[in-house]
């Protein structure tokens, strides 16, 4: 520890603390990130540190201590991060950096400095007891206060810590457990300094975090209060007891202080010469809300002057209502006109029965079948009573309940109860306030604003939330707004929105304001600006910074990265210390569950940072003239607001674009993406993220169409990208890659479908009846019979249904022609019979990966068609040599001189010999995957994956496969004469554009084909 020595951060350091991180990850649970000096200069940059001290060791930095303001309490401040490199500890690295931090807090005046940690820390729980710290023994959190600053900084303490060292003269155990000495529901935490010449305890009150007890060796004074609970409008009383443990008087006065709503007049002066107790009133004033957990306590306080030395003594209390009342609604949706319950629980805060009445207030929405209410309460006793309601509109019940308690003396005491309750539904745009939140409600969806820290919380009803927190102005950015309650929260509405505006008046950036909109449609969209005011007489002297922090709790998530869409779908990758944010190439970002989404989405003028455990947008603002404003653009949020990403993604664009491929975070790359492969090629293991790939890549053949090839790769290799050979020994069809990777932590499997390509032709034969060829399968089309394909065989056997060679009507269709063709909406068969022959000619197409396919183009002109007159309709039928495939690739040239936005329809009747032996396969919305037989019942259904039609009697099936999306759905009909299945595109042409739809792959195999298999064939494109 001698060489180690303590340094304030800078970014020369940068590398050096990420070096530190990268190497700490076993000391917070384990974990892959790789941090990059770029990201800690940043992050470093933007946070809201006071202070950041390392522990340095020759040119390697060991240790972390940050140092900020508190965000929970005034006159606090935090410590957000204490690190010891893994191969540190037991170094007392971290007790040098928690003296460092604690000597700062010191010189900053400040009484108390806090953690948070986690019970299990049995490594730094001991140290932190030793530096003075107490750990609140609390059911909901792991908090520890530090009031050794409050100590130092006590004038009639100082001389004691000239003879005593408050860190290694402390007496206290540190014992794993939670501290303090419960005494008449008050929680007491004392220090205890011994050395050979004096000693000194010190006793805290946990909730009013303050001086209740001094013993030295010269005099003990105590402070006690009757109760921590009391009940407003009485008086109390506070005692002082004095010892003097000398033979010279002990000159004490004592001045009370007002704090908060404690009245606490008290002003004497004592010689104590050796026992002595004062005993004073203090009085309880109303208040307006219940005391929180998170905040001092009021403090019955008093100024005391000891030999002339000065030390604030004082004991927290926790006011009370004579009744607690707390309304509470089951469910989120309300409804209507209709009789529902709500519950009152109460809660007796005196130590006596007493007998309770009070009467609900009419509100214009909502009656109540009775609003009188008496009864007795005994001693402490939590009652809840059933309040029948009927509504006539949704709205916010918000009342100050006048409400009388006779005690058992006789005297009543009349006071006011604050009673709120949200009655959501499906319409109105409302406001309130409870005794936590301000609350904005537009139909179905609302706002929760934090009255303890400022945080905005979007929710639907039963639909979890997505955040903001409260805006920060910098640099350095200050939360002082987590703390500061806004000056003013005014609604409105207008056209639909409702706007909750809040205003907060700094005080860090003297005579700025901040004005937070929060602007609420009814479908789920929220929208946030803010307005910055500079009230002074005098130009900002330096750049006005504004961020926003935005907390996600995605399950999975899609970002745009790099200019790719990558897809999040576990926790390995979601969390965003894996992700550069200066790659974050659009500006959305879109998250799901399984019952619903949400995105984030800003105006490109806000900056995205990914800043610890969430992400903020910034601005900078400029040096803001006197006497003026300057206001942000927007930042949205929604809830369910859009059916998919792609849609969010537009909206956030401000442009319609078709749906985007996604990419996995690890990507796996057979062949470069394309499946179609020849003897040798390679696997590719592509780590998107900033980690590095590491543990074991495993790549075989699910067909033994290659030998099983690995690869370890440890970590330290800092390698992103990785290749593995193949070569194929045999010549498949069709085979299945499967690609493993394990690593300590888990393990990941891939497939990917291969297509050996080989030497086979294609054979094609075009005239007035057209068939093509491969030596595996053929299939035909007649200009004459119509824009069809009326056979299409693999092995001899036809999965076409048609009429061939001349239509005639069949179940719902007349006339009927069945086989595959491409058409629109409004356009029937017998539409077609009326124009002319579709012309038909050889093609060769090469595809995005360099493969060439042979085939058929089917074109057809309408010309009789009034609507569609001029819509030239493209069929391509195409295969390559040998391979069991068949591609169909549908365009249309829009040249009807209108907009041209109908559907396109590929559609096809399937059928083996007989239809009843016949089958369709195929995942539905839930994930299940459905076996629908042939000939049988009515059915319409949508298909989420690709589609197996096979026939019970041979072992080959066809796969229907194509990237299916919102704007491209898969549909089958059965019933006892057909099976269909049509896949509907949606499209949005002005005259004269061309558009080309995805290819359908019909793939013959003996197997099902996962989708995961797919991927790559999915992203086939012409």
């Amino acid at each position: 520890m001698s060489n180690v020595k303590i340094v304030e951060y800078n970014k020369s350091y940068a590398a050096g603390v990420a070096e530190m991180w990268n190497h700490s990850h076993e000391g917070w649970g384990g974990s892959d990130v790789v941090l990059t000096p770029e990201q800690v200069e940043k992050n470093e940059a933007n946070s809201e540190n006071i202070n950041v001290y390392l522990a340095v060791e020759g040119d390697k930095v060991v240790g972390y201590c940050s140092l900020s303001n508190y965000a929970y309490d005034d006159n606090t401040m935090y410590i957000p991060l204490l690190n010891v490199r893994t191969d540190q500890h037991g170094k007392k690295i971290g007790k040098k950096l928690l003296l460092k931090v604690i000597e700062r807090v010191v010189e900053l005046n400040q009484p108390r400095l806090d953690l948070f940690t986690w019970p299990g820390n049995t490594k730094a729980v001991p140290l932190y007891k030793k530096a003075g710290f107490f750990w609140e023994d609390r059911n909901d959190t792991t908090h520890l206060m530090n009031f050794v600053p409050a100590l130092m900084n006590t004038e009639a303490l100082k001389k004691y810590f000239t003879t005593l060292d408050w860190y290694d003269d402390n007496c206290r155990k540190a014992d794993i457990i939670p501290d303090g000495r419960k005494e008449n529901n008050f929680e007491y935490y004392r220090y205890s300094w011994k050395n050979s010449e004096t000693y000194l305890n010190v006793e805290f009150d946990g909730r009013g975090r303050c001086i209740r007890l001094i013993d030295t060796p010269e005099y003990k004074i105590t402070t006690t209060v009757e109760n921590l609970n009391l009940v407003f409008g009485a008086k109390y009383e506070v005692s002082y007891h004095i010892v003097n443990k000398t033979d010279k008087p002990l000159e004490i006065s004592i001045h009370g202080e007002n704090d908060k709503n404690v009245e606490f007049g008290l002003s004497t002066n004592v010689s104590v010469n050796s026992e002595h107790t004062i005993k004073s009133n203090f009085k309880v004033n109303p208040i307006q809300e219940e005391q929180s957990i998170w905040k001092t306590h009021p403090l019955v306080a008093a100024n005391f002057t000891i030999n002339g030395k000065k030390a604030k003594l004082g004991v927290g209390i926790a006011p009370q209502f004579p009744i607690k009342m707390r309304a509470k609604l089951p469910g989120d949706q309300c409804h209507l006109e209709q009789k529902h319950c709500f519950y009152i629980d109460l809660e007796n805060k005196f130590e006596e029965e007493v007998e309770l009445t009070f009467s609900l207030d009419k509100k214009d929405f909502i009656t109540f079948p009775n609003k009188d209410f008496s009864f007795f309460l005994k001693p402490k006793e939590r009652k809840s009573i059933k309040v029948p309601y009927i509504l006539t509109k949704f709205g916010f019940y918000n009342s100050q309940i006048e409400a009388i308690v006779k005690r058992k003396n006789g005297k009543t005491i009349n006071f006011h109860l604050p009673l709120s309750l949200a009655f959501k539904g499906y319409s109105s745009i409302f406001h309130g306030e409870d005794q936590d939140n301000w609350v904005l409600c537009n139909g179905s969806h609302y706002v929760h604003i934090e009255k303890l820290d400022g945080w905005r919380n979007m929710k639907e009803l039963e639909y979890n939330e997505v955040s903001f927190m409260p805006p920060q102005l910098g640099k350095p950015y200050c939360d002082e707004f987590t703390r500061l309650r806004p000056s003013e929260v005014h609604f409105s509405k207008n056209d639909g929105v409702g706007t909750l505006k809040l205003t907060y008046n700094s005080k860090k950036f003297s005579d700025m304001e901040v004005a937070v909109y929060n602007n609420l449609h009814a479908n789920g969209l929220l929208e946030n600006y803010f307005e910055v005011t500079n009230n002074s007489l005098e130009r900002a002297k330096e750049d006005v910074w504004l961020r926003t922090p935005v907390f996600t709790d995605f399950s999975a998530c899609i970002i745009p990265y790099d200019n790719k869409f990558i897809h999040l779908q576990d926790s390995s990758a979601i969390s965003f210390d894996y992700w550069k944010s200066a790659k974050v190439s659009e500006n959305w970002l879109f998250g799901y569950e399984k019952d619903g989404n949400c995105g984030v989405s800003w105006s490109k003028d806000f900056t995205l940072d990914f800043t610890d455990w969430f992400i903020s947008l910034s601005k900078n603002l400029g040096k803001i003239p006197a006497q003026s404003s300057v206001k942000t653009k927007s930042i949205f949020l929604s809830v369910n607001t859009f059916d998919n990403w792609s849609k969010f993604r537009n909206f956030s664009i401000g442009k319609n674009e078709p749906i985007q491929q996604l990419t996995a975070p690890l990507k796996v790359e057979v062949n470069g993406g394309n499946p179609f492969v020849p003897k040798n090629f390679d696997v590719t293991f592509v780590e998107q993220r900033t980690n590095y790939l590491s543990g074991e890549f495993t790549v075989t053949s699910k067909k033994n169409g290659f030998d099983k090839s690995s690869k370890t790769i440890d970590i330290s290799s800092k390698c992103h990208k990785h290749n593995i050979d193949i070569s194929l020994n045999s010549a498949k069809d069709i085979d299945i890659v499967q690609c493993q990777n394990s690593t300590k932590a888990r393990t990941t499997n891939w497939e990917r479908l291969i297509i050996p390509k080989n030497d086979g032709k294609v054979e094609t034969s075009v005239s007035s009846n057209s068939t093509v060829s491969n030596g595996k399968l053929s299939f035909s089309i007649s200009s004459e019979y119509g824009p069809y394909l009326y056979s299409l065989e693999f092995l001899g056997q036809n999965f076409l249904d048609s009429s061939y060679p001349k239509a005639k009507p069949k179940s719902w269709f007349n006339p009927w022609y069945g086989g595959i063709t491409f058409i629109t909406s409004k356009l029937r068969s017998s539409c077609l019979e009326k124009e002319e022959a579709p012309n038909l000619s050889t093609t060769k197409l090469s595809d995005n990966m360099g493969n060439f396919w042979t085939g058929i183009k089917v074109s057809t002109k309408l010309k009789a068609h009034e609507e569609l007159k001029g819509l030239v309709i493209n069929q391509h039928y195409l295969t390559m040599g040998g391979l069991p495939i068949v591609c169909q690739l549908n365009s249309i040239e829009q040249k009807t001189g209108h907009y041209f936005d109908k559907n396109l329809i590929t559609q096809g009747f399937l059928k083996m010999n007989n239809l009843s032996d016949c089958f369709m396969q195929y995942d539905n919305i839930q994930g299940q995957n459905l076996y629908q037989k042939g000939a049988a019942f009515d059915l319409h259904d949508n298909c989420f994956s690709s589609l197996i039609f096979g026939n019970k009697n041979f072992d080959y099936k066809l796969q229907i496969v194509s990237d299916i999306s919102n704007d491209n759905k898969l549909n089958i009909h059965l019933n006892q004469d057909v099976m269909i299945f049509s896949l509907v595109s949606s499209s949005s042409l002005a005259d004269g554009d061309k558009l080309t739809l995805p290819p359908v792959f019909y793939i013959f195999t003996n197997e099902r084909l996962s989708e995961d298999s797919l991927v790559e064939l999915k992203k086939v494109r012409f």
